[in-house]
């Protein structure tokens, strides 16, 4: 009976290891999705609004770690070991595609 159920145990635990991992085929097509999505341009216009809206957003969500000014200089960075690209240089926003 022992035996019988260590041994259930184990094939469910291998076939929901297996089923947890993604296929090549998967991986392959969202490596040729991501080209694509760079070449999208933003349909929205910029405004005063959705500019004071971002900047709130990166103070919450970014400035902790690129700081505030964007050039990646900041304890928290340095204490982690982190590279962070300096957002002031327009090399390093020109790697940048979102929109």
């Amino acid at each position: 009976m022992l035996k019988t159920f260590l041994l259930l145990s184990a094939a469910i635990l291998l076939g929901s290891a297996q089923s947890s991992n993604p296929t090549p085929v998967q991986e392959t097509k969202q490596q040729e999705a991501a080209p694509a999505a760079n070449l999208v341009t933003n349909p929205v216009k910029p405004t005063a609004a959705s500019h004071e809206r971002a900047k709130k957003l990166y103070q919450v969500d970014c400035a902790m770690c690129h700081g505030d000014n964007g050039n990646g200089k900041t304890d928290l960075g340095k204490d982690m070991q982190l590279a962070l690209p300096d957002w002031t240089n327009p090399a390093a926003l020109a790697m940048l595609k979102l929109f």
